[in-house]
């Protein structure tokens, strides 16, 4: 399988190439913004045009355009790409801007990129950039990206950087990468981090001097069994804490909640994953989409737990599907990742279980057994025992 599918077709015509994509068992099957992709080519058979439809061959949308135009130079190098509206006019894609021309050198290796809107006007991307420069290693693969304003000279982004340079394994895969101000000094972005060390499916954040920071994110990213261990461990403090400060580490977790999911991601193209299930059929085959998905769900555990240890109402099932629709929402408008159903499923299902666990640990503390002395969970005060004649505390307990 790759990516989301496993295999290609192809269906020759006149100057034309149309390309269908099979599930496992051979048939057609629907990505998720598109199934066709219907390729126009010239007389020395290069892509001038590409198109997207659906199963049925109805036109459809993907990252906010209907198709793309290629040119060509007087070296037979692409230099531009347009990108096209249903009925072929130059269209804003959802990174900001309608056509993207290639800077080439002698040789024809791409140097950088520049953005134009649909008249030809210079324009920002959604990164906050006019365009890109790029410098490259010995072996051609991108060492340095210096994000441009419209007359070429280095900017910051929206994400806080106006240099981004890479290192490599020999692999050829990316190893680190890290950020600089237009001046070439180091910057750290939103959670204090300089760079990125990739190892594997894992990513890890560094600091100034390229070591690998000792931050909660690098330790949850490093050990993911750490999430499920965490998680136990603060539902079970949300219960047993008096519940003023309950209210309190509650709250606090929804800010990591927003801190997690939204403070680290970059602003980018806006991204969509309408498919329910759309990890069930690589679910048991891949680690990182095992991890993602306890992920998804036991951040929303300790939320659940929170919610009814405070409220103790059956409308609090209703919040974790509500911050995680807000969440997608947010990452939709912004940029800041991919909006996916199986996010907003993911979640709710950890809200629920967290309210499960609460709902079972205050039903069973809820009478205290015989001949003990009883406590008022929230307030830490002894209020009468069994066989008291202090009617008070009888009435006090009663009311807790």
């Amino acid at each position: 399988m790759y990516d989301s599918y496993y295999g290609v077709k192809y269906e020759y015509g006149d100057h034309e190439v149309i390309i269908k994509y099979l599930d496992s068992q051979g048939n057609e099957m629907s990505l998720t913004t598109y199934s066709i992709i219907v390729r126009t080519l010239d007389d020395d058979g290069r892509a001038i045009d590409d198109y997207y439809y659906d199963l049925d061959m109805q036109p459809t949308q993907y990252a906010g355009y209907y198709g793309m135009h290629w040119d060509y130079d007087n070296n037979g190098w692409n230099n531009r790409i347009t990108y096209l509206d249903r009925n072929g006019q130059p269209v804003l894609c959802s990174s900001g801007y309608a056509i993207k021309e290639y800077k080439r050198d002698a040789d024809g290796t791409i140097t950088g990129e520049f953005y134009f809107d649909e008249q030809g006007n210079p324009t920002k991307s959604s990164f906050g950039e006019y365009g890109q420069l790029y410098e490259r290693d010995e072996n051609g693969r991108i060492s340095q990206i210096m994000y441009a304003d419209a007359d070429g000279n280095a900017v910051t982004n929206s994400a806080g950087y106006a240099i981004r340079k890479y290192t490599y394994y020999r692999d050829g895969t990316v190893d680190t990468d890290m950020y600089f101000d237009n001046a070439g000094n180091p910057v750290a972005l939103s959670k204090g981090q300089y760079g990125i060390r990739h190892n594997g499916k894992i990513t890890l954040l560094m600091d100034k001097n390229g070591n690998v920071m000792l931050c909660v994110d690098n330790i949850l990213n490093g050990f993911p069994f750490i999430v499920v261990v965490f998680g136990c461990v603060l539902c079970f403090v949300m219960l047993v804490l008096p519940k003023g400060w309950s209210i309190l580490l509650t709250c606090a977790y929804v800010e990591f909640i927003l801190y997690e999911t939204l403070m680290f991601r970059e602003t980018g193209n806006a991204r969509t994953n309408f498919v329910l299930f759309s990890y069930a059929g690589n679910f048991l085959k891949e680690q990182s989409i095992r991890v993602g998905v306890i992920n998804n769900i036991w951040l929303f555990v300790p939320l659940g737990t929170g919610l009814y240890r405070i409220f103790q109402k059956k409308w609090v099932l209703l919040i974790p599907f509500v911050i995680s629709v807000a969440i997608e929402l947010t990452q939709y408008i912004t940029g800041l990742g991919i909006a996916e159903f199986d996010d907003v499923f993911g979640n709710t299902m950890g809200g629920w279980i967290g309210v499960l666990v609460a709902w079972t640990w205050v039903k069973s503390h809820r009478e205290e057994p015989p001949g003990r002395a009883t406590r008022d969970r929230d307030s830490g005060i002894f209020i009468g025992h069994v066989g008291s004649r202090v009617s008070t505390g009888k009435k006090a307990y009663e009311e807790n």
